[in-house]
């Protein structure tokens, strides 16, 4: 879930395409750290949080050092970066997912000076969401500001049901150690009047009242504590106003009070730094920091020398700016910068025009599409092959936020240039009820033959249904027609012709599991998936299911998964059948020596996979294996995506070559061979983007 180092480039510049909601720390010694989130098209799945540092007191920052990141079926947001009493950088990031619990999550740090940032494990800290710096109280007590939202865990319409808080109790929540992080515990919580994102900090007194000030449609409200933070009472407005946006406030060195608003605003303008030198009763001077719109979210913190360095955001889909600024007391009392220490409006990081970077690959690789420059929220699965005039045809997943959706239909992109170019991304197949998959391109055939499939998203892919269309040129295709011999109820896979000319396609399907009342829930609960294989000895004409392959064995496939099959002859009538094993940590293997028509029983391979696909291909007498030879399963260890070679019917793999770099996060490889070329072709995704590679048979042979 965190990124460091060479990881996190993938996360730099030129792969944003908006930028907003900062944050800012500073160690004794002088490095600035900045966090904000970005990652897909706006406040959505897919966002991510980077992480940039400088040694030059602001005047250049680094790309990403780190990012946390949960994938593209889940929001990494709102982040916070903190350093706690003993020195230690705190970095707190939100989840939110349809999947996963919605929660706050941290790292720490413990040398934020050193050449090389060494993280601990990400570890959770509670539910929902936290954005603001936690307060050390003068008894030692850390106090976290973490809510529940009151109407419920969403920001966009986009975001899925299942996003929506499950929490009993939704207050503006304070979480309390007393043993300098190792452990939290929730105290109370403050239900001020019209409070939305919360966006909460608090403020000891002097007379040892904690004062907590929450976001609110009418600007900012607030509540008090005077038993550390168990209770709440007084919850009302504040009477500082606003924009109902998120502000700062934090005790100086001083003992002063530095509040950062929105000061005499027409919307989100006039970001204003004030000094309360009475506890908060009233407000003096007024610095303007950037009187501009938008602008907005300011973070801060004090260098021992007092200089304040705050931070904020600008146009974050416009302009696309992090700024921060360095005032001083004596500034703000004065509403101009009259320190030799002042300084306005200096850049941390600008977006220019979007051009996602090449993301870690070791051989020259071509951007097939880019799902964010096309306005879609991703683009999936891509399904790769050489149509009859030469030219390139290749299928996505995409539509909706995630999948399964009904709102899923299946996208298409050509090159006429052997892979150099591509085609606009352009829709192919929907369906005005149904979810749509395009999984298999069939081209050993009179004509290509595309795999259609349509599925009701409620009950995940329960009821798929697996059709076919035909296109005799690519631009044309015809209306899809149900899989004949009635097997449509399957996902079919990448298909092969046989020896003794039989077609085989390696197909799964969904079982009920421990229950009929087949909903997304129990689906996501249970994935009950067998194996098989579709054979026809015909050309199509009909098919044949052969093979029911489920888990069982040692040792047992945590959910019963056995999906994603492939397949491929090793020699003729002997058949290899590998596939996804969710849980395990490797691929597991059947074997059919019948052309496909019966099979040995399952077995784990020594193969390691985190639960992803993978992709067969023969070349000569040598089978070539493409997947992620990671042995921890997730969504964050789909690295390391390698092409593996065998001459000895996968009992060895004499040949591993790596396409990308230690850590990338690349998957779901779709290939086939093309002995006139002599080169593999190999379409890849990171759920964003997706690529072309293609290697030569001489290094794959060598």
């Amino acid at each position: 879930m965190l990124y460091t180092c060479e990881n996190a480039r993938q996360f730099g510049p030129e792969y944003r395409k908006w930028q907003g909601i900062p944050g800012i720390e500073r160690t004794a010694k002088g490095r600035l750290f900045a966090v904000w989130y970005s990652g897909n098209v706006g406040e959505r799945l897919g966002n991510f949080c980077p992480l940039a540092q400088s040694d030059d007191d602001g005047q250049t920052w680094t790309d990403p050092v780190a990012a946390a990141y949960a994938g593209e079926q889940a929001r990494a947001y709102d982040p916070c970066i903190w350093i706690d009493p003993q020195g230690r950088l705190w970095f707190f990031w939100s989840v939110m997912s349809p999947k996963l619990d919605n929660a706050v999550y941290a790292a720490v740090c413990d040398d934020p000076d050193a050449d090389t940032l060494e993280w601990g494990e990400a570890r959770y800290i509670g539910a929902e969401v936290m954005m603001n710096k936690p307060t050390v109280l003068r008894n030692g007590d850390w106090l976290l500001p973490v809510a529940v939202w009151r109407d419920g865990v969403t920001v966009t319409v986009q975001l899925d049901k299942g996003c929506v808080t499950q929490a009993a109790q939704r207050l503006s929540f304070v979480y309390r150690s007393r043993d300098n992080g190792e452990t939290f515990e929730r105290l109370g919580g403050a239900d001020v009047p019209e409070r939305g994102f919360d966006e909460h900090m608090v403020v000891e007194k002097n007379d040892g009242t904690l004062w907590m000030l929450v976001r609110t449609g009418y600007g900012i409200g607030q509540a008090f504590s005077r038993d550390g933070g168990a209770t709440w009472e007084g919850e009302g407005d504040s009477g500082l106003g606003g924009p109902c946006s998120r502000f700062h406030i934090r005790r100086l060195q001083s003992g002063n009070l530095l509040l950062i608003n929105h000061v005499n605003f027409d919307g989100r303008n006039n970001l204003t730094a004030l000094l309360s030198r009475d506890d908060g009763a009233s407000w003096e001077g007024g610095l303007l920091l950037d009187g501009r719109r938008p602008v907005s979210y300011p973070d801060a913190v004090q260098a021992p020398d007092g200089t304040i360095y705050a931070i904020y955001d600008r146009e974050r889909s416009g302009a696309k700016e992090i700024l921060m600024a360095k005032f001083t007391e004596e500034d703000i009392l004065a509403g101009k910068h009259v320190s030799e220490l002042g300084q306005r409006m200096k850049m941390v990081t600008k977006l220019g025009e979007y051009s996602p970077r090449d993301p870690g690959f070791l051989r020259p690789a071509n951007l097939m599409n880019d799902a964010p420059a096309a306005g879609l929220h991703y683009a999936r699965e891509p399904v790769l092959r050489r149509m009859p005039d030469g030219s390139l045809f290749c299928v996505f997943l995409t539509g909706g936020t995630g999948e399964p959706q009904n709102e899923n239909y299946a996208a298409a992109t050509r090159s006429f240039d052997d892979g150099e170019t591509w085609t606009k991304l352009a829709p192919l197949f929907k369906h005005s009820k149904r979810g749509v998959w395009a999984t298999e391109l069939f081209t050993g055939g009179e004509q290509p033959c595309l795999f259609v499939h349509t599925y009701n998203a409620e009950t995940g892919y329960y009821e798929i249904k697996a059709h076919r269309s035909f296109s005799t040129d690519g631009a044309a295709w015809s209306d899809p027609v149900s899989v004949p011999g009635g097997h449509s109820n399957v996902s079919v896979r990448q298909g092969i012709a046989l020896s003794n000319g039989d077609w085989l396609f390696p197909v799964y399907w969904q079982v009920s599991g421990n229950t009929w009342e087949m909903t997304l829930e129990t689906f996501n609960a249970t994935k009950h998936f067998h194996s098989g294989a579709l054979i026809s000895d015909n050309q199509g004409e009909n098919f044949q299911l052969c093979g029911d392959l489920r888990p069982g064995g040692e040792p047992a496939v945590p959910l019963n998964r056995l999906w994603e099959p492939n397949c491929v002859e090793a020699e003729p009538g002997h058949v290899i059948m590998l596939m996804r094993a969710s849980g395990t940590g490797f691929l597991y293997r059947s074997d059919s020596f019948d052309y496909g028509r019966t099979w040995t029983s399952p077995a784990a391979t020594d193969i390691p996979s985190p639960g992803t696909k993978l992709s067969l291909a023969k070349i000569g007498d040598r089978i070539v294996l493409a997947h992620n030879p990671n042995p921890t399963d997730g969504w964050d260890y789909r690295t390391d995506l390698s092409v593996w070679v065998s001459d000895d019917s996968m009992e060895t793999w004499k040949t591993k070559i790596p396409l990308v770099a230690p850590g990338v996060r690349m998957f779901y490889p779709h290939m086939f061979a093309d002995d006139e070329k002599q080169t593999l072709y190999l379409a890849c995704e990171n759920a964003r983007q997706s690529y072309l590679l293609k290697i030569p048979y001489a290094d794959i042979i060598s």
